[in-house]
């Protein structure tokens, strides 16, 4: 490592607005799990400083971001934040209370749409949906959309913005590595969801998570901190690797994309070649 672990600190807290996160991550996708399996989200969340990201709240001491279904949920004045999503047409402005965080959610279709609306009215937060962020697991439903902060930061460069609005992503985060990536492609923060899930016990079948019983509560806690702890560890790791001492650091010259697949999806060149495949 170019950066010596035990004798240079790497630091790897952000912060989304006035919501601090001892990593740059949010749990999310936790809304229709069994109570013991939120129950163990909240505890891995409260034991690393972290947010969740959903339309219920996780746990009280919690800081929540809440997920508004246009037309259905109705805004939270005790929720941290508010990003408003809709199942379907233009993105829209969320309803907030003073202090409260505002955001939307953007697909690949809507991103354009989304990032303008942001931009003109101020809002602090756009959650990138490289994978949807409504129903059950939405994770499996295929893997995430990378073209999604690709074209996010593109679009906010050619508008001389790039600095004016949060990016939060959300799909396919298995473990540090991929927070460290996707903030080097300029995320603010990622969103962790069905990793977490395994971590606590779950299984996939099909296009769902299942969890069986027998597994203590404390123990279920105890995994979910202990994979997020993993998570920081194994992301500070690159920003060392590159000789950097904060993660918020990294660029996207500090990756390369070992298929052709990813470097179009991503625009970082091959490794070993000069300009993307």
């Amino acid at each position: 490592l170019v950066i010596d672990p035990y004798r240079d600190a790497c630091s790897v807290a952000t912060s989304l607005g006035p919501v601090a996160l001892g990593l740059p991550t949010v749990v999310a996708g936790f809304d229709l799990a069994p109570p013991e399996i939120r129950q163990a989200a909240a505890a891995g969340a409260r034991a690393l400083g972290l947010a969740s990201l959903g339309r219920r709240r996780l746990a009280d001491d919690v800081p929540w971001l809440q997920l508004c279904l246009i037309g259905e949920d109705t805004p939270d004045p005790a929720a941290a934040g508010i990003v408003a999503i809709t199942t379907g047409g233009a993105p829209v402005v969320p309803t907030a209370a003073e202090g409260q965080l505002r955001g939307v959610a953007a697909g690949i279709d809507t991103l354009p749409a989304a990032l303008d609306l942001a931009l003109a009215e101020g809002l602090d937060l756009v959650v990138l949906e490289g994978s949807p962020l409504l129903g059950s697991w939405p994770e499996l439903t295929g893997a995430p959309d990378l073209r999604l902060i690709r074209d996010a930061i593109a679009l906010l460069r050619e508008r001389n913005r790039e600095e004016d609005v949060a990016l939060l992503w959300h799909g396919g985060i298995r473990g540090g590595t991929d927070v460290a990536k996707l903030l080097a492609l300029r995320a603010t923060a990622v969103c962790v969801g069905l990793s977490l899930g395994l971590a606590v016990g779950g299984a996939i079948e099909g296009d769902e998570l299942t969890f069986a019983g027998g597994l203590e509560q404390a123990s279920r806690d105890e995994q979910a901190a202990l994979f997020l702890q993993a998570m920081r560890a194994e992301a500070s790791i690159m920003p060392r690797c590159t000789g950097k001492t904060d993660l918020r650091n990294l660029e996207p010259e500090d990756l390369r994309s070992i298929s052709v697949v990813t470097s179009k999806a991503t625009g970082i060149p091959i490794a070993g070649r000069g300009e993307s495949g």
